[in-house]
Formats: C-alpha cells, sequence, structure tokens
C-alpha cells in the first residue's frame, strides 16, 4: 500500500482542522446573531415551571397578539379565556402579565370599577412567579400600593448594571419630571450608555432579554430622550432624532409595543406647531406622515 509523505500528510492534516474550525466558527455565529425571541422565551420559561404543550402553545400565541394590538383592553371573550386558562395553573406569569396590562389600560379609561382590585391581583401574581426581578419593579408603578421608593431599591439591587441606569430613567419618566425639570446631563448620558449596553449580547443573556423586550426597552428610553428635546425648546432636533428612528427594519417588530409606538408618533406630531415657521412645520409633517407607523395609524 502507498503510504502518504510527512509533508503532504501534515498539510492534509492542517487543512482538516482548519476546515472544521472555520465551520465550527461559522455555526456559532450563525447561532449567537439570532437573539431570544419572546416566543422562546415563553416556551423555555413555561416549559422549566413544568406547563403542559397545549398551554404554553396558547400563552405565546395570546401574549404576543396581545403586545402587538394598538389597544390594551381586550375582548371581553379573550379576557375570560385568559383568566380561565390562568386559573388552570396561577404559576402562568405570562397571562398575569396580560391581565396586568388589560386592567390598567381599563382603569385609565374608566371602563372597569374593579380595575384596582384587579390591577393588585395580578401584579401579586405576576410578582409572585415572574423569574424577572426588574420587570416586578417595572410594573409595579401600576400597583396601586405604589410608592417611588421602588426605584431606590431597584437601584440598590442592581447596583453596577445596565438595570441601575434603567432605574434612574424608569423613575424620571414615571414621575412626570422630565417635562417640569428636563434631564440633568448626567441622565442624558446614561441614555446614550444604555443605548450602547442593551445592544451588546453579552447583557442581553445576562437578563434574558428578548428580541422584542429589547425593541421595546428602546423605544421607552427614546420617548425620555424626545421629550427632553421638547422640554428644552429643541423641537427640530426632537423631531429629526424620532425620524432618524422611527422606521422598524425587522419585520417581526414592525407591530410590537404597537400603542407604543403609535404613542410617540402622537408626541411627536403634536410638537410640530412648536416649530419657528410654517415651512418648516409643513416639511416635517410630511416626514411623518411618510413614516409607516403612520399608515398604521391611519388605517
Amino acid at each position: 500500500m502507498e503510504t502518504m509523505p510527512n509533508g503532504r500528510m501534515k498539510l492534509k492534516i492542517k487543512k482538516f482542522f482548519l476546515l472544521n474550525i472555520a465551520t465550527a466558527l461559522f455555526l456559532l455565529i450563525s447561532f449567537s446573531v439570532n437573539a431570544l425571541t419572546m416566543k422562546e422565551k415563553i416556551q423555555q420559561d413555561l416549559s422549566k415551571i413544568g406547563l403542559n404543550d397545549k398551554i404554553i402553545l396558547e400563552t405565546e400565541d395570546l401574549y404576543i397578539e396581545y403586545f402587538e394590538s394598538d389597544f390594551s383592553i381586550l375582548d371581553e371573550e379573550v379576557k375570560d379565556k385568559i383568566e380561565k386558562l390562568l386559573k388552570r395553573d396561577e404559576r402562568n406569569f405570562y397571562l398575569s402579565e396580560i391581565l396586568l396590562n388589560h386592567y390598567s389600560m381599563s382603569k385609565e379609561l374608566s371602563e372597569d370599577k374593579n380595575s384596582k382590585r384587579n390591577i393588585q391581583k395580578y401584579f401579586d401574581l405576576y410578582k409572585k412567579y415572574s423569574f424577572y426581578d426588574y420587570l416586578k419593579y417595572y410594573y409595579e408603578n401600576l400597583s396601586p400600593s405604589y410608592n417611588k421608593s421602588i426605584y431606590q431599591k431597584m437601584k440598590q439591587e442592581y447596583s453596577g448594571t445596565i438595570f441601575e441606569k434603567i432605574a434612574r430613567i424608569w423613575e424620571k419618566s414615571v414621575e412626570k419630571e422630565i417635562e417640569k425639570t428636563g434631564l440633568t446631563e448626567e441622565e442624558s448620558r446614561l441614555i446614550e450608555e444604555i443605548f450602547v449596553e442593551i445592544d451588546k449580547k453579552e447583557i442581553q443573556e445576562q437578563f434574558r432579554l428578548s428580541e422584542e423586550e429589547i425593541f421595546n426597552l428602546k423605544l421607552e428610553i427614546q420617548l425620555v430622550k424626545i421629550e427632553n428635546y421638547f422640554y428644552k425648546k429643541e423641537y427640530e432636533k426632537g423631531i429629526d432624532y424620532y425620524l432618524s428612528i422611527a422606521n422598524v427594519e425587522k419585520e417581526n417588530l414592525k407591530k410590537y409595543a404597537l400603542l407604543n409606538q403609535e404613542v410617540m408618533w402622537f408626541v411627536v406630531a403634536s410638537n410640530v406647531g412648536n416649530l419657528e415657521t410654517f415651512e418648516k412645520a409643513k416639511e416635517k409633517i410630511n416626514k411623518l406622515e411618510a413614516l409607516e407607523i403612520y399608515r398604521k395609524i391611519k388605517y
């Protein structure tokens, strides 16, 4: 049998290993590029609890459908379905989250006399079973037992992390301090740091942030930045900043947190009248009405 010379053998082995290393790196990059989706997160979390596949699939569909809606009050039939499903296993904190949001909006619109009691009920359930403490702080501002000291606790618990910075911005937003005092230079710097850090894969993995949650967090922080421009009477800067970030490229995010996207459009559009000239206002309105989100609002 003919043997391969040592030089050729070594070269072939080297090529084999290089090819396998390249393949492994390609696979690693391919799998790591895709962020965790909300459906994947729900499936993984509820599987840990031990819920069956049928309930998990129903929860995924109900959750995505709710947060892709531009109106946060459920149809009575859907609400009853969610409440019945939650009674089967109260540990399903994703359903508690939907109902917490529903009753909160219902209270805002004064459509349900029992909303206050139900908000507390579903917040307590969410707080008891959710895996995510930062979201418990987020939702506590909806609770009748809300106290602004929660943000101090959040800053202490998440000291040195992105959520310590987010806590400072949430507090300012919830307490409606931006329209009264605007942001300090330090708070404006924190916002820019949040935008950088939230896109880091290690941060996303540390807090198990889904792609949709990252998108919604950015929306909320972007709105704070826009409101600060308007507080400083820098109306054109605020409108131009919004126009630079308004179009959503990824298909799975175009409808997510749709209500928040629409609210941001209305906040910006309502400030066009503050521009210096009619010509500038007309130019900005034309650009705002050319956005994809406007077509959703219009129709």
